[in-house]
């Protein structure tokens, strides 16, 4: 499937809302200093708190470059 082209509805993708069943969640790790202050460390520790809370219920994701291993 070729899925560069279209919207993501065509593809069947959607965004669910926030009260929806899920099985996981998602979330992107905050490091790029154009969008976050401070190199993102301030919102890094924040988003560790809310994944480890978040992982006492469901599986969580983090995504992130590989520089911030």
């Amino acid at each position: 499937m070729d899925i560069t082209e279209g919207s993501p509805d065509l593809h069947g993708f959607r965004m669910p809302a926030e009260w929806e069943p899920h099985s996981q969640t998602w979330l992107g790790w905050p490091e790029r200093p154009d969008n976050w202050r401070h190199h993102g460390v301030y919102g890094q520790s924040a988003f560790a708190k809310v994944a480890s809370a978040i992982s006492k219920f469901e599986p969580v994701t983090v995504c992130a470059s590989p520089s911030q291993e």
